[in-house]
């Protein structure tokens, strides 16, 4: 077929006319064809996708005009079939992102559990032991404590934050008009 039309107005007088295996012609229940127009469907990319094949009883059916027709209908095609594919690839990963996501999600979880975990133990253990030191222990011991509660527990609010960072923006937000004219005035 190429990358151009192919009108003929008589196909029994082309010369490949009955020379295909099995038939040797038209097969047996089919509709016979005089008047042929092939016109070819082709990509954005410029590889031929598939054929618009035409057929007719009668000999010079087809003219200029079908043939301009035919070849505007099989753009319009070719346009439609790389709109679905590309749709089916936007599918495809926007399926593959959230699946990502989710497994990020999973993983932001486990690790903020397994990263707070130990935190709580040294909150823990320095409340205890803050708790089991006899009357006038020195003023330093307390204070480094209470510095070592501190600083878990800021570390601990670090981990939420990233946690709940990791989870900003997966949240599908409502669709909503915005005046771009206005925005930039503004």
């Amino acid at each position: 077929l190429g990358q151009s039309a192919l009108r003929l107005a008589d196909v029994t007088n082309d010369p490949r006319y009955a020379k295909n295996y099995p038939h040797r012609g038209v097969p047996d229940g089919h509709p016979p064809v005089r008047s042929y127009l092939a016109v070819p469907v082709v990509s954005r990319s410029g590889a031929a996708i598939g054929g618009l094949l035409l057929g007719h009883a009668s000999a010079g059916a087809f003219t200029e005009r079908a043939e301009h027709t035919a070849t505007e209908l099989a753009a319009y095609a070719a346009t439609a079939m790389d709109n679905a594919r590309i749709y089916g690839d936007a599918q495809r990963l926007i399926a593959q992102l959230e699946k990502a996501n989710a497994e990020l999600d999973q993983f932001a979880y486990a690790a903020s559990h397994d990263l707070r975990a130990p935190l709580r133990g040294i909150t823990n253990l320095a409340t205890w032991i803050d708790e089991d030191l006899p009357e006038g222990t020195d003023a330093t011991i307390k204070d480094q404590l209470r510095m070592l509660r501190g600083r878990a527990a800021r570390m601990d609010r670090l981990i939420q934050g990233l946690l709940e960072l990791a989870r900003v923006g997966r949240a599908r937000q409502p669709v909503e008009r915005i005046d771009v004219t206005g925005l930039l005035h503004e």
